[in-house]
């Protein structure tokens, strides 16, 4: 065999064997997230944030998070969105269940107030 073949094939079976471990690391972390509510400031880098409340409701094929996650912006724009992340990233503050709720109240009634002409 080909020495540059032989090379490939180690490089190969120790990436394959490298996701293995880093699978088992993120759904050893991640696995506890699920179910947990956290709130992180967001912004657009001007100084002026407001929270960004997201779910663990699940794990991904490859242990990533699958979040529920909403959020109303300086200007009111509402987003409320499906996320696939890595990790949750510093600054999430966890939260009760009861407040992330709240906040998903609060957004109700702000959609329910719009005007439909």
């Amino acid at each position: 065999m080909d020495r540059k073949l032989e090379l490939q094939k180690v490089m190969d079976d120790a990436r394959i064997e490298l996701h293995a471990i880093e699978d088992q690391r993120r759904f050893s972390e991640n696995f506890l997230l699920v179910g947990k509510c956290y709130k992180v400031k967001n912004s657009y880098g001007s100084g002026d944030s407001w929270w960004l409340y997201r779910k663990v409701v699940s794990l991904s094929e490859h242990y990533n998070l699958n979040t529920l996650e909403f959020q109303t912006d300086i200007y009111g724009k509402i987003q409320i969105e499906e996320s696939d992340a890595y990790n949750l990233y510093d600054g999430h503050i966890e939260i009760s269940q009861e407040e992330f709720y709240n906040a998903w109240k609060d957004l109700d009634k702000t959609i329910d107030n719009f005007k439909m002409e």
